[in-house]
């Protein structure tokens, strides 16, 4: 087999160059467009890689030993089927005689090139016309140059060749051949790569439909039961489809059949989902007084959870934002029986330039300082000048388990960028724990820290943990 690579800027040109090289019995093997950089650095060239056995190639060569370069380019461009009968027909030798009903079966090709051509006069147009087509291109031939195709002695002899010629011009498809066993192995090598391939994403369609047989086939059971119940505590569809997931491929057989291994196994997935973090100025060992923030946008047990946070510990200052009521008012409301009896040291400012200068103040002393802030639209303002004026600066958002999971989101997605945590009150009045759990799936980088459980100061507050969240959840005991 004889394989050649050929390139070109447009498919016909390149068929057409191999067409002249290889002849009309070339088989097209592979056919690649190169669009080049971009389509613009580089013009598209077409690429096809063409065969042809070394039999037709070797006949091929025979017809192209007696034609000039003119006559090559003459002859193929005629149409491929009159090409492959005039090689067809073209033995070489003209010891071999065809008979008439030969020469019909080989078409031109018997007729043409082993047919010796009388010379006609030139001026013969009308006869040349309805003569063969064969005849008159060879004719034409005749009249520019002297006719190759006619058999002579002489000619013979010329063509016949040395043994040492005929080797050196067998050399090159002997090269050939080296390079087509090669580029068929490559060939061969891609071929089983890609059937490797193959074969691989076959074994992961299996095993996926495997899995989704067998979901299907649990509908019925275990886990179609803890779906449905999850779904009706208003957890999230997102952390249930996953869950399930997860159960399905980490559990085996007779464990999906237990179900309270299943739900035990939920309730483990579901307690690594809930965060929980300290605030900084409960670290001991860090001396460095912190400014914290507590942020939220309406009434929702925000101070109360502020003088339970601050009587757990001495040496605090709460700083209450009141926003004013007129621009010549400076008053500052008095301290409140509870805040007296409880020691706390609360003060309240109308602006932002005095609730830093008072925090100034109290960080100069050594205490920890808790603004109790409710935003009226320059919070951004307030976040920034503390960044800037205070080394240690937490900022925790303020929810409230009463309020709907839509309005939480959207009050957390608007400070989450520089908030680190998040306080909930009323979680004793909390009818849905549902939506606190998917807060913390949702929100996994601000942990809760503190829940406000009642009214009383300072009893009704505690550190935030999952199980409590999940007893809310479940009514576990």
């Amino acid at each position: 087999m004889h394989v050649r690579k050929f390139e070109s800027d447009t498919l016909e040109d390149a068929l057409k160059e191999i067409k002249r090289e290889l002849g009309p019995d070339a088989i097209i093997l592979k056919t690649v467009t190169n669009k080049g950089l971009k389509g613009a650095f580089k013009k598209k060239r077409i690429e096809i890689t063409a065969a042809i056995s070394e039999k037709n190639y070797l006949r091929k060569s025979n017809v192209d030993n007696v034609l000039s370069g003119d006559e090559q380019d003459k002859f193929y461009r005629n149409k491929s089927s009159y090409i492959s009968n005039m090689i067809d027909g073209y033995s070489g030798d003209k010891s071999e005689q065809k008979t008439e009903e030969q020469n019909k079966t080989f078409g031109y090709g018997a007729l043409g090139l082993n047919k010796s051509v009388v010379e006609k006069k030139k001026n013969d147009d009308k006869k040349m016309s309805n003569d063969n087509p064969l005849d008159v291109f060879l004719r034409k031939n005749l009249e520019q140059t002297k006719n190759p195709f006619v058999q002579t002695e002489k000619t013979l002899e010329k063509n016949k060749k040395p043994l040492e010629q005929i080797k050196i011009e067998k050399e090159p498809i002997l090269k050939h051949r080296s390079s087509d066993a090669s580029q068929i192995n490559l060939i061969n090598q891609e071929q089983s790569q890609i059937n490797e391939k193959v074969t691989f994403l076959e074994n992961k369609i299996n095993i996926l439909s495997r899995e989704i047989q067998k979901l299907k086939k649990d509908d019925d059971n275990v886990i179609s039961e803890l779906r449905k119940t999850l779904l009706s505590l208003d957890i999230s569809k997102q952390f249930v489809d996953n869950l399930t997931k997860t159960i399905v491929f980490e559990l085996r057989d007779d464990e999906i059949e237990n179900f309270d291994y299943v739900f035990e196994y939920a309730l483990k997935k579901m307690l690594l989902e809930i965060n929980m973090a300290m605030p900084s100025f409960s670290n001991i060992e860090d001396k460095t007084p912190t400014v914290t923030l507590v942020i939220s946008e309406t009434s929702n047990g925000q101070s109360t959870i502020v003088d339970k946070i601050v009587s757990l510990k001495d040496n605090f200052k709460v700083i209450e934002y009141i926003e004013k009521k007129s621009m010549d008012s400076t008053e500052v409301e008095p301290p409140t029986i509870s805040n007296r009896i409880l020691g706390i040291n609360k003060v309240s400012r109308q602006s932002i330039t005095e609730l830093i200068s008072a925090a100034k103040d109290g960080v100069n002393n050594g205490e920890s300082i808790i603004i109790d802030y409710r935003s009226v639209g320059n919070s951004g303002q307030l976040i920034e000048a503390l960044k800037r004026c205070f080394q240690k600066v937490e900022i925790l958002i303020s929810v409230s388990a009463i309020h709907s999971e839509l309005y939480n989101k959207s009050v957390i997605n608007k400070y989450r960028k520089n908030a680190s945590g998040i306080l909930v009150s009323h979680l004793d009045l909390c009818s849905n724990y549902g939506h606190l759990f998917n807060l913390s799936y949702l929100y996994k980088d601000l942990p809760y820290m503190f829940f406000g459980t009642g009214e009383i100061i300072p009893d009704d507050i505690e550190a935030a943990t999952p199980e409590r969240i999940l007893n809310g959840l479940f009514q576990l005991s």
